[in-house]
């Protein structure tokens, strides 16, 4: 199976580069399971609707990512940032693959993953186990 072709895209939103050590693991839409372990990546640049992460390999435990391009809403990706000293909680991203290119350039991961974001829920968040009170 191929690389996707690259395709001229119309931004809205503007693109910001970063340069952040996070992991990520993939999915299973249907059964909420993970079906990889966590696996380091660098998150390169993130806009309001998605953000780009440079891989080393395609294969992660066992998984051919060019599945998640594949079949796009089957599985998802989720994105951890932070959370590496065991006292603070990660912040999570959760997205679809929408297109991988390989980077081209020496010395560097070998893969750029373009993730489209799902929105955050209505659902206000835990803090330390406290429920915020008051939203509606």
């Amino acid at each position: 199976m191929g690389m996707i072709p690259y395709i001229s895209e119309k931004r809205h939103d503007p693109r910001f580069s970063v340069h952040l050590e996070v992991g990520f693991t993939i999915v299973d839409q249907r059964t909420s399971a993970r079906i990889t372990a966590y696996h380091p990546a660098i998150l390169v640049n993130r806009s309001q609707g998605g953000c780009c992460l440079m891989v080393n390999d395609l294969q992660i435990s066992g998984f051919d990512l060019q599945k998640c391009v594949e079949s796009v809403k089957l599985y998802y990706i989720i994105v951890s940032l932070g959370g590496r000293r065991g006292d603070e909680q990660p912040f999570e991203l959760k997205g679809f693959v929408r297109w991988i290119h390989g980077t081209g350039e020496e010395g560097k991961a070998g893969f750029v993953l373009g993730l489209e974001l799902v929105p955050l829920s209505d659902e206000p968040p835990a803090v330390r186990g406290v429920r915020v009170v008051g939203h509606s």
